[in-house]
């Protein structure tokens, strides 16, 4: 089904003539004006707000699996947060699959990882591994408590 969706004058001249009605002609005057010298202003800042809310950066993330067997990354439970923000889930913004990778001992995987702000922000990153023996961890990247604003890592998968 189609809405009815008026055009940003018609809206205006709507508005304005609401104004009008309530006001007056001699008051609202000088408020269109103002009005019409501000909306080139207006539409300026919304252009910066709305380019600067949508940069991101991708961010080249590899898995190396140094381990002596098979080992899948489970990237629906591998997550991602930058400093003093909340864990989110990292399989939503990656490229290729976004379920899981096996991998033989040595191989590497490599995916891209379209972050939500810009590539200066501190990040933290942790990854579910699992053997075939249904063995599993949490490997994170930097270790510990770190934290790293690097746009390219590998992660090492040992024993």
């Amino acid at each position: 089904m189609y809405a009815f969706r008026p055009s940003a004058r018609t809206l205006a001249l709507h508005t304005m003539s609401a104004i009008d009605s309530i006001f007056g002609e001699e008051t609202v005057m000088p408020f269109r004006s103002i009005l019409r010298a501000s909306a080139p202003l207006a539409f300026l800042c919304a252009l910066l707000v709305s380019t600067t809310a949508h940069a991101g950066c991708e961010i080249t993330i590899e898995i190396k699996n140094d381990h002596d067997d098979m080992v899948t990354v489970n990237w629906w439970h591998s997550e991602v947060k930058i400093k003093n923000g909340f864990w989110k889930d990292l399989s939503k913004d990656l490229t290729g699959t976004k379920i899981q990778d096996s991998m033989e001992p040595g191989a590497l995987v490599s995916r891209v990882y379209g972050a939500d702000f810009g590539c200066d922000k501190q990040r933290q990153y942790r990854f579910e591994v699992f053997t075939a023996e249904s063995r599993y961890w949490i490997e994170t990247f930097p270790r510990d408590t770190d934290f790293t604003t690097k746009t390219q890592f590998t992660v090492h998968l040992k024993p």
